[in-house]
């Protein structure tokens, strides 16, 4: 039964007695008397019926199963380690970021983008955080940056950010890859002028991702979570001034990697929305700049937009999507 259609006999039948009600108040009076419990069980029933579809009198006939009460459940319980961890001392370490085992130092300062890459000469940026509110280092937290049609940052939730917040938050950062994953023959890389890699379900991409450093176990390598995502976004807009940059990406065989840098980490602001980690009940999530029907407007600029699901990418264009890397020190 639809709430269109709900609605439509709430109003007939409150119609009907309000004409009773003002054509012959005794008559209104004798009927409801007459007819009192046939009354409140139509309210019973459609107040258990409101319930039982979480109000969906109001909301679209979304169901339990729909929304997911375990995602309530896995969105409260991230957000309680959140406010646990973010509560604790830690010391000033977003200065002194660590190199891990196999990288090297290549360029930049802790405040400003500092770059490491590793052997094959894959780049990450140093995204510097910390607990609380400095004027030249972001608190670690998820934030809304959007303009229209929002997934608010409060009804996601990432799938693994335990260890995340954790490392972040001791060791005061973590890398990201320098720009969006693409592909140099049979491997995949971070590194400029390289073919992106596109229009990929999260599933893939959590597999190309999570085993790029496998078998380095002082780190962790995986998509970004929304508080990395939001993070290095407030630090970059510390100090940056950012424009949009439009891509047609569906024009474009091949879209290359180092279009547009600020804080030495590039891709960030354009039309090629990236893969993170989150899940907006039972949809996963893009982020980046968005587009309309007719044309890319990043004028508009959409921090989350929901994909279909795990392995599905029609409802955003072809070719629109990539994936980013981040790493982050392991737990002692």
């Amino acid at each position: 039964m639809s709430k269109n259609f709900i609605l439509l006999l709430l109003f007939l039948a409150c119609s009907f007695f309000i004409i009773i009600y003002i054509e012959n108040k005794k008559v209104f009076n004798t009927f409801i008397n007459k007819h009192r419990n046939i009354f409140i069980g139509i309210v019973l029933i459609v107040f258990i019926f409101g319930f039982s579809k979480e109000v969906g009198l109001f909301k679209d006939e979304i169901s339990k199963e729909k929304i997911g009460f375990d995602d309530y459940t896995l969105i409260n319980k991230e957000l309680e380690f959140y406010n646990k961890k973010i509560k604790e001392n830690y010391s000033d370490n977003y200065l002194n970021p660590y190199i891990p085992e196999g990288f090297h130092y290549v360029e930049g300062e802790p405040l400003s983008g500092y770059v490491i890459e590793d052997a094959e000469g894959n780049q990450y940026v140093w995204v510097p955080c910390s607990n609380k509110e400095l004027n030249d280092v972001p608190k670690l937290r998820k934030k809304d940056f959007f303009d229209q049609e929002p997934i608010n940052a409060a009804c996601c939730h990432d799938e693994d950010y335990e260890d995340f917040i954790n490392s972040a938050l001791k060791y005061g950062g973590y890398y990201i890859s320098r720009y969006e994953l693409g592909k140099n023959g049979d491997k995949v890389v971070s590194k400029k002028d390289m073919p992106v890699i596109r229009d990929i379900s999260r599933r893939n991409a959590e597999e190309i991702v999570n085993n790029l450093y496998r078998e380095n176990k002082d780190i962790k390598c995986q998509l970004l979570t929304g508080y990395a995502y939001d993070t290095m976004r407030s630090w970059i807009e510390m100090s940056n001034v950012v424009k949009a940059n439009s891509i047609d990406c569906e024009a474009q065989k091949e879209i290359l990697s180092g279009r547009v840098e600020y804080n030495h980490i590039y891709d960030i602001y354009d039309s090629v929305l990236e893969i993170t980690d989150e899940n907006f009940f039972e949809y996963v999530v893009a982020r980046g700049y968005t587009y309309t029907i007719e044309k890319y407007d990043v004028s508009k600029n959409l921090s989350r937009i929901s994909l279909k699901d795990i392995d599905d990418n029609q409802d955003i264009p072809q070719n629109t999507i990539a994936i980013r890397a981040m790493i982050y020190k392991l737990g002692e």
